[in-house]
């Protein structure tokens, strides 16, 4: 199948995109631990001296505070100090357990978004593709008679894809599925076999540290799930690009050295 030149060079943004983006996040959270673990003496040091701050700032006070935003900033700055004087043990625990769901969410969120490129680059690709997705759908009169079939059948797909954007990573997963049907055979991430169960709990996890659920308790997994996240990217990726014949704006060398990397 020919491809539209500037849809090789989507594609390949997208895809690359997603690696950089996600790399840098996993690199940030590594080195964010890896300082916190190790600047313990640093930040009991910065702790102390926020709780002298506002130990002193209440002794000047001759008349009653006034709650403004900046004493508010303060006040809540030396009372997660305090905490942290206290037991900084607990403290960087806790801290740990918050920079990994916010990297789960980071990373969710850049999974959600190539999915959803994908989707968009296969239906710029073919859109009869997609048709099965709109064979239920109903269609005014007015508009089949003053259009082609060809444009009917376009603004209808299109209009399941835009709809998709409020859809969940698992229905666009489905969906990518159905149109690509990838083979058990072929080798779209290296050492990763695609479970729509682990997107799921992947999902689940995302949604529950957005709505409080888990955003303060422990990730157990949390090695797995980032890694799950970056091999589901170049996953979908992968199966897009063998659906549709894509070429890569690198050599096929680097982009099967890319592949097995990741």
């Amino acid at each position: 199948m020919s491809t539209d030149v500037n849809l090789n060079a989507e594609f390949a943004v997208v895809f690359n995109n997603f690696l950089l983006q996600t790399n840098k996040i996993i690199t940030f959270r590594n080195d964010v631990l890896f300082l916190i673990e190790n600047g313990k003496d640093q930040l009991l040091s910065k702790a102390n001296q926020k709780i002298r701050i506002i130990k002193d700032f209440s002794k000047s006070a001759k008349t009653p505070i006034k709650v403004t935003p900046e004493v508010e900033k303060m006040v809540g700055e030396s009372l997660d100090a305090f905490q942290f004087v206290k037991n900084p043990d607990i403290s960087i625990r806790h801290s740990k357990r918050r920079i990994d769901a916010a990297t789960i969410v980071f990373i969710h969120s850049l999974l959600d978004a190539t999915i959803y490129s994908l989707c968009k680059i296969s239906h710029s690709l073919n859109s009869n593709d997609w048709t099965p997705f709109i064979k239920d759908r109903k269609i005014e009169i007015e508009t089949v008679l003053a259009n082609t079939k060809d444009k009917v059948i376009q603004a209808a797909t299109e209009k399941f894809l835009i709809s998709l954007e409020r859809e969940s990573i698992v229905k666009r997963s489905d969906i990518l599925h159905a149109i690509c049907k990838p083979t058990p055979q072929t080798k779209h991430a290296n050492n990763f076999v695609f479970s729509k169960a682990s997107l799921e709990a992947f999902d689940n996890l995302w949604h529950d540290i957005v709505h409080g659920q888990q955003s303060g308790r422990e990730i157990f997994t949390i090695d797995q799930e980032l890694n799950f996240g970056l091999k589901a990217g170049v996953y979908f990726s992968s199966m897009v690009r063998h659906k549709y014949g894509l070429e890569k704006e690198i050599s096929e060398q680097q982009y099967e050295q890319l592949v097995s990397e990741n």
